[in-house]
């Protein structure tokens, strides 16, 4: 073995290496439009951020469950929290960077992703559905940064879990619960978003050959096999399907 050889490739090997482990780009997205979790919508890109305009609200009947986090901010994120929030009536928030204790906001996420699609499908949902298909690039918001009021601090530490539902006006709520039971409301009205991340809707046919919404992927990312974007191209194949038969 030429060790000379070796020795040249190792600095490449360990580029390559360092290249695999790089982070993650960050799902969220900053915005100085108003967004909530599970609104349809549209994103239009500028230079420094993607506002979301938001399309339609669909009708959530069985709470879906959601995952809730608290971060400290970073210098970073803190700068996009005050150009975002400029000029609205967001929580004030001030950061030190030097001081150990900073300044937290948190993140509500969609977990139940499985129950929010089949409830997609339900014929209460049908004008979103269609919007849907006849807009394949149509997204769904299924995460937010948020910074919240004190008193919305105070409804969320003492719950245990958070589901998300529409109420009777078919306006999105938060359900708190402590030990299986209900303790409460929110409303995300008075909490403000400065990051949100989507999803795409990809389109699969059932067990009984019908077009349905399949699955959700992060924005940018492609269907399985079996899905398709775009559902008039299956319900092309499923015809195509039925006359070879």
């Amino acid at each position: 073995m030429n060790y000379r050889k070796l020795l040249c490739f190792l600095p490449l090997i360990a580029l390559i290496t360092s290249c695999s482990v790089l982070p993650k780009k960050d799902a969220f997205e900053a915005t100085s439009t108003k967004v909530s979790l599970a609104v349809l919508g549209t994103k239009e890109r500028s230079f420094r951020k993607t506002d979301f305009e938001t399309v339609g609200i669909p009708v959530l009947k069985k709470p879906v469950a959601l995952n809730y986090s608290v971060h400290n901010f970073t210098e970073d994120l803190f700068k996009e929290y005050t150009n975002m929030s400029s000029g609205q009536p967001a929580p004030v928030v001030k950061y030190v960077d030097s001081l150990e204790n900073k300044p937290k906001f948190v993140v509500l996420e969609i977990m139940d992703k499985v129950l929010l699609l089949s409830q997609l499908n339900k014929d209460v949902n049908r004008t979103s559905r269609t919007y849907i298909k006849n807009r394949p690039n149509t997204k769904i918001i299924t995460g937010v940064r948020m910074v919240l009021t004190a008193e919305m601090k105070t409804q969320l530490k003492a719950a245990d879990a958070l589901y998300l539902t529409s109420n009777k006006r078919n306006k999105n709520i938060v359900l708190l619960y402590k030990k299986e039971r209900q303790i409460g409301t929110l409303s995300l009205d008075n909490s403000f978003a400065f990051g949100y991340k989507m999803a795409s809707f990809c389109w699969d046919i059932s067990e009984e050959k019908q077009v349905r919404l399949g699955a959700l992927v992060g924005d940018g990312e492609r269907c399985s096999q079996k899905m398709l974007r775009d559902p008039k191209k299956l319900e092309e194949r499923r015809i195509q399907e039925y006359l070879s038969f």
